[in-house]
């Protein structure tokens, strides 16, 4: 018998509604993009694997889902709910995510395919089954990038990719999409207060080891620099998602207009400031002064 991977959360809403999609809506901001898109009038369908942890979406009357993006069954049960319940879907927020800190040489490939699998993958698979609904209502669809896809963040690698496929998957398809009026906006997100960074520790015969205070920087870089809340960064960008003409890329967080503008700099600038800040030079200082061979 197939596993039934939607919730008992969930009741009849009126189909006038506009309708939006919401995925890892469980935490940080997808939780609160559901929260604002309800507020602004929105039929809203939350989706996340611990649905237990919307409960407080549910109280609001937010229908919540069980949802793995990663799992066809999974999307496809969600997507026939929205048939069945308003018949329509207005927009699909693709916030799913995980994160994957970790030095390069210390990486399973296995973890690569995972963070590849909910960041790019999931993201394909919930998109190209929302289109024929998102066709009907010259819908939007909208995808939580990152800054990591345009910076080279170190220790970041996988993630970073993960986002920039993500990125450029969507510049593609707001062009072939654009016969149908369906829009494609991709967030470009700075620094929000979200529970995504990697806490794995190093093994200690990693190259990184002697840096490893670095490394927890580089994860924690978010949270350590004075970050926007979460229900703060929804109240920003819902409003320009929802209008008529929405911008193909917003960029939206705490610092993102300074990163903006890091990005515009010479790409051999940028790299030596990020080989200092995350203690890459202290590396191979220690490395020189030990003869390390590595």
């Amino acid at each position: 018998m197939a596993k039934n991977y939607l919730s008992e959360s969930y009741s009849s809403v009126p189909s006038s509604l506009k309708t939006a999609l919401v995925t890892g809506a469980s935490s940080g901001i997808g939780k609160a993009l559901a929260r604002e898109l309800f507020v602004k009038g929105y039929a809203v369908f939350a989706g996340a694997r611990r649905v237990e942890e919307m409960s407080d979406l549910s109280n609001l009357g937010i229908t919540t889902v069980s949802l793995d993006v990663t799992n066809k069954e999974s999307i496809e049960n969600v997507i026939n709910l929205i048939k069945e319940q308003t018949g329509r879907l207005d927009i699909l927020f693709n916030n799913a995510g995980t994160s994957c800190t970790f030095p390069v040489t210390d990486l399973k490939l296995e973890d690569a395919k995972s963070c590849f699998d909910v960041n790019f993958f999931g993201v394909i698979q919930v998109t190209q089954a929302a289109i024929p609904l998102l066709k009907e209502t010259k819908g939007t669809i909208v995808q939580t990038g990152s800054v990591a896809a345009i910076l080279p963040f170190p220790f970041g690698s996988i993630y970073a990719s993960s986002k920039a496929a993500l990125q450029q998957f969507s510049n593609v398809l707001r062009i072939e999409l654009k016969p149908f009026d369906i829009k494609v906006v991709v967030l470009t997100v700075a620094a929000v207060n979200t529970n995504i960074a990697d806490t794995r520790p190093l093994p200690q015969n990693s190259w990184y080891y002697e840096i490893e205070e670095g490394i927890q920087s580089r994860r924690s870089m978010a949270k350590d620099n004075a970050p926007m809340e979460p229900d703060v960064f929804a109240r920003k960008v819902v409003p320009q998602i929802i209008c008529s003409n929405p911008k193909r890329t917003i960029w939206s967080g705490r610092h993102a207009w300074l990163l903006w503008l890091l990005s515009l700099f010479p790409r051999f600038f940028v790299e030596l400031i990020f080989y200092y800040k995350f203690q890459l030079a202290k590396l191979h200082s220690y490395k020189n002064k030990k003869n390390l061979s590595l």
